[in-house]
């Protein structure tokens, strides 16, 4: 219920706040739009020339002009606290647990409600680091969502199914790094706003908004085999043998 009525209020807050935000720029005058398109301007010269000295120099006069232009904004501003307040909230939800909830009592599970009721392998985190168990674990498909941090996924510590198994991690600010066994194959498709991409030796950096398609997918039918789809709005993302 917590979880439902967080998410309506996230729709909501986007929706007001993108209107606010036309509001704010229109009637703050031509002064912000002018000095936005400057900065964006400025940073695209730079990344166009990125290799050179000036360009990088121009790059990030261009992105911290852009910051400082939306962080003057009242409704970023405004919206900056939402989103904290939310992030609060959706902490205390997931810390909080009832006294009867099922996992505080295992003694009253059977076996097929301790699978329908196992703990995902990684949490839907909005702050924080996270990752798969050291030790041997057995697999499920992974469905995350998070917001800072590194996620890391090693996948010599379980026994994959022998069809397609599926990760899916949709991730703000941070590392993904994803650990395959040699004898696995791998479909990935990444997206990205910024960021680089490290794939089996394979070396995409300096990526604005764009997508990736890598795979190693044999004629072999019976080869196991790993789907990796990822969206990260700024960072790195390395899958690597092991």
């Amino acid at each position: 219920m917590i979880k439902r009525i967080l998410n309506d209020y996230s729709h909501a807050l986007i929706i007001i706040g993108a209107l606010l935000l036309v509001l704010e720029i229109s009637f703050s005058g031509i002064g912000t739009i002018v000095s936005v398109v400057l900065s964006a301007v400025l940073t695209f010269f730079g990344w166009k020339n990125y290799s050179l000295m000036w360009g990088k120099f121009l790059f990030w006069i261009g992105i911290i002009s852009i910051i400082f232009n939306i962080l003057s904004l009242f409704i970023v501003r405004l919206i900056l606290v939402a989103i904290v307040a939310i992030a609060v909230l959706y902490y205390l939800k997931s810390s909080s647990k009832k006294e009867d909830d099922l996992f505080d009592h295992p003694e009253y599970m059977s076996a097929e409600q301790s699978e329908m009721y196992s703990q995902p392998l990684l949490k839907n985190r909005f702050f924080g680091n996270d990752q798969t168990s050291d030790n041997p674990y057995s697999w499920q498909d992974i469905n995350s969502q998070s917001g800072f941090g590194h996620r890391e996924i090693d996948l010599s510590n379980t026994v994959l199914p022998d069809d397609t198994a599926i990760i899916s991690i949709r991730h703000l600010f941070g590392n993904i790094t994803i650990y395959v066994p040699y004898e696995i194959d791998v479909i990935i498709n990444h997206n990205t706003v910024y960021g680089n991409a490290y794939i089996l030796g394979a070396r995409y950096e300096h990526l604005m908004n764009e997508s990736i398609s890598y795979s190693t997918v044999s004629d072999e039918p019976s080869k196991k085999r790993v789907k990796i789809m990822t969206t990260i709005v700024s960072g790195t993302i390395e899958v690597k043998r092991i």
